[in-house]
Order: structure tokens, then sequence, then C-alpha cells
């Protein structure tokens, strides 16, 4: 008996270090997860409502200034905070993902946002979610869930739409004919080509998906946390604006996905949270019900990898925020990710024991 308890500490310890030595898993402790808290209440007490965010949403930020404040945020609690550079975009910015993790789990919940650049509303409540996250986590213990935060997925669009034109929505590549951008959410691989436009093929059109599948940056760290990640994530959020909507597979045709009920009652656990926390009506929907069809989106990449729970959300009312609304949009968005997060874990009840190596990297 004490021959067997010695073996496996120091199985768990030879575990732990090999957990570190990975680069992008350094801000989380290596154990087996274990199950959530009864979903009573999506806030412990009010502290949620008390916990007043920080004032560096109270304004929309340079990408430059996200970056150096989640930056601050990992300094303050390296523990359990890491942001991690995954790439360099076409202007030659550092692509940077926020890592939150202070259940120290490895049940993980993906969140993507501002894929589009001109979606101001929804980098500034992802990183609303990033706060309450981090400075205010009693708020959120019974999400026992790492955390990968990309905020502004698109940092040169959304830049190009701070200085040059607020309506751009592409990134910044160079293309055919001298245009720029490629629709980042037009660009992955699932049915590319399954609905094809002239918005769609032509490069000086808003919606352009690239000339072949994940030729961007930015698409393909999406696809590799996705494929890295696959096993251990309960839940990818695509986050955009505007529209008060929970989408879900799928985009490239009004057929059902073949576990609809699931995706139903994980939107469905969204829209009831954001209008019990935060008095919004969200509409609930397949993609293609609610947007119409469209090919190469995220979504779709993600289901068709089968990922547990793949999930979209658009907020805000207009493209054009002011930033009293701010707090609002994040209210709605924290709401429905916890509660989606919660009702996505029900359906994911096996979590194989983690061993990174050195193809585990999430740097493209």
């Amino acid at each position: 008996m004490v021959q067997r308890i010695i073996v496996t500490v120091l199985v768990a310890l030879a575990l732990i270090k090999a957990t570190n030595s990975t680069p992008i898993f350094q801000a989380f402790a290596n154990h087996s997860p274990g199950p959530n808290s009864t979903f009573y209440k999506l806030f412990s007490g009010s502290s949620e409502r008390q916990f007043k965010p920080s004032s560096f949403l109270d304004n929309f930020p340079t990408y430059d200034e996200a970056v150096a404040w989640m930056r601050t945020l990992q300094q303050k609690y390296p523990d359990w905070v890491g942001l991690e550079n995954v790439g360099k975009t076409a202007e030659g910015r550092r692509l940077e993902v926020i890592i939150v993790n202070n259940a120290l789990s490895w049940k993980t919940v993906f969140l993507v946002a501002n894929q589009h650049g001109h979606e101001w509303g929804s980098a500034m409540a992802a990183l609303y979610v990033i706060d309450q996250l981090v400075n205010n986590p009693d708020a959120y213990k019974n999400l026992d869930y790492r955390f990968v935060i990309l905020p502004i997925a698109n940092p040169d669009g959304y830049e190009y739409s701070r200085a040059q034109s607020r309506v751009w929505r592409k990134n910044r590549s160079n293309q055919a004919g001298g245009q720029k951008g490629v629709d980042i959410n037009r660009n992955f691989s699932y049915k590319w080509d399954k609905v094809s436009n002239d918005a769609t093929t032509d490069p000086s059109e808003d919606s352009y998906r690239g000339p072949k599948p994940f030729s961007e940056i930015e698409s393909k760290f999406i696809k590799r946390v996705l494929v890295v990640l696959k096993d251990y994530l309960v839940l990818y959020v695509d986050l955009h604006s505007p529209g008060n909507n929970i989408v879900f597979p799928w985009s490239f045709s009004t057929r059902k996905p073949r576990d609809e009920a699931k995706l139903q009652a994980i939107a469905d656990a969204g829209a009831a949270a954001v209008k019990q926390e935060a008095g919004a009506e969200f509409k609930v929907g397949t993609v293609a019900e609610i947007q119409g069809t469209t090919g190469g989106t995220s979504l779709d990449y993600c289901y068709a990898i089968d990922v547990n729970g793949c999930i979209g959300m658009e907020v805000g009312s207009e493209i054009e925020i002011e930033k009293y609304e701010i707090f609002q949009l994040g209210r709605e968005v924290t709401a429905a990710l916890a509660a989606m997060s919660l009702k996505a874990n029900e359906y994911k009840t096996v979590f194989p024991m983690y061993t990174p190596n050195s193809t585990d990297s999430l740097f493209v």
C-alpha cells in the first residue's frame, strides 16, 4: 500500500513538471478535472453587481493598450494568468491570447472576439469578461475552467477601423490586385467553397474568403487551439456584434446539426441567463436560420472536428456603440458564457489525462 502511494505521488510530480515545461501550459496546474458545482445561481451572492469594473473599460482602447492591460494582469497574478504571443499579423502586430486559470483546471472554455475589425462591441465585451474573471474571481467560483481568450482576434482590422475606416471588417493582409484583407470568419476550411458568390470570391469585397482556407495567421491560430485542445474543450464561443442572437451550426446549410438538442440547450441556457442577469432578450437558432447561409466559418469548423460545444453570440444593437454601453454588453456576455459553459459541461463527461509534448504549442 505504501509503495503504491509513493508511485502515485512520483507520477503526479512528473506530470506536473512536464506540464510546466510547455509554454502555453505554464499557468496551469496538472490534475484530474473535478465536477462543477451545481448551477443554482450564476454568481455568488451579488458580488458581480457590487464589483466595479476596471476603469480601463471606460473607453475604447487601442490594441497596444489592451495588450498592455492584459500584461499587467499577468504580472499581478503570474500563478494563474498567462499571456502568450502566438503570431505576428500582416502589419507586424503581436497576436496575443490570455489564459485565465484560477480553477487550475484542464477543462477549457475558448472565447474569440473581434474577428471583424469594426465590431468593437465584441472586443469590449471580451475584455469585460477578462476583467471579471481575473479581478472578481470570487463571483465565479463555480466555473472551474481554464479560459483561453482572444479578445481582439483581428488587431490590424481593429486598428484600421479606429484610425481610417470605422466600418472596416477584414484583416489587412495583401491580396490580389492590390486589394487588402480577408474576412477571417470566411477563411476556415470546412465548406470554405460551399457558399460562393461575388462577396466571398472578390478580394475587394468585405466578405472575401481569402485565396485558400487558413491563408491568414488569425484563422490558423484559432484552428490550432481548436485542434490541440479539442479533447479538453467544454465550449467554444465566437463573439460578434451587433445582433442579440445566440447561434450554433450549421452556417453553410439550413440542414440541422446531428445533436441539435444539445446545442439548442446550451444556447437556451445562455439566453435565459442574459435575460435574468442583464435584462436582454436574445434569439436562439442556427446561423443559417437567423443570418442566412455562409461558408468557411469558425463555428462550422469547430463543429466539424467534433468539439463539444460550438456557439456564436452577437451583442449590441448597432456597429457603433457608445461608451456607456460597454458594461451592459459585458454583463450580457459574462452571464451567457457562465451559463453556457456549465450547461455544455453536462455533455462533456470524459477528459483524457494530459501528457504534454513538444508538438502541443499553440504558436503558429
